[in-house]
């Protein structure tokens, strides 16, 4: 029973420590160093309660965020598809292929589940969303195909990682609290 609460917290806190790094990059603030000692302390917090599944999120979290821009020269000089070689390896090293290979698919279908949600706003904001390149409906269907086989390999941590992100993007940060904290601090209701 405390290994599964272990795990739930250890996914939803490295979800937070995703989410919260991932709307720095898109949005190009100085968030991430505000909130770098929170982001450590939730990291090393996930690691503490359940290492092999918080390594092998945030690593498959790097990956996939690379996927898309391979050729990106990132500030260790090298291109991303490097990097992300080099994360895939370190996650199956660490933890294991099988381990590796759900964290990269239930990522998936997290980033494919976010972009089908924000279709609209991140056309209108030039980001760029998997569902505007390819459509709406064939982006549902990676969606699926991802989950399913996301869901056969470990079935709850898969539900919980996906109702994790809902709860992480439209609970704890939802698009207009997040816009309010790009825009100097937070306001309060």
């Amino acid at each position: 029973m405390l290994g599964n609460i272990s795990s739930i917290i250890s996914i939803l806190l490295i979800g937070l420590v995703i989410k919260t790094m991932d709307d720095a990059i898109d949005d190009d603030s100085d968030i991430s160093r505000r909130f770098f000692p929170y982001i450590i302390l939730l990291f090393t917090g996930a690691l503490l309660l359940n290492f092999n599944l918080a390594i092998s999120l945030f690593l498959a979290s790097y990956a996939v965020g690379m996927f898309f821009e391979p050729f990106t020269i990132l500030p260790t000089g090298l291109p991303s598809w490097v990097e992300t070689i080099l994360a895939l390896i370190a996650s199956i090293l660490l933890t294991s292929i099988t381990q590796t290979i759900w964290a990269v698919l239930i990522i998936f279908s997290i980033q494919l589940l976010d972009d089908i949600i924000d279709v609209t706003e991140d056309e209108q904001r030039g980001f760029r969303n998997v569902a505007n390149k390819i459509g709406i409906s064939e982006c549902i269907l990676l969606f699926l195909l991802f989950t399913f086989c996301a869901t056969k390999s470990l079935p709850i941590l898969s539900v919980v990682s996906l109702v994790s992100s809902l709860i992480i993007s439209e609970i704890i940060f939802p698009k207009i609290k997040r816009e309010e904290v790009f825009d100097g601090g937070f306001k309060h209701d």
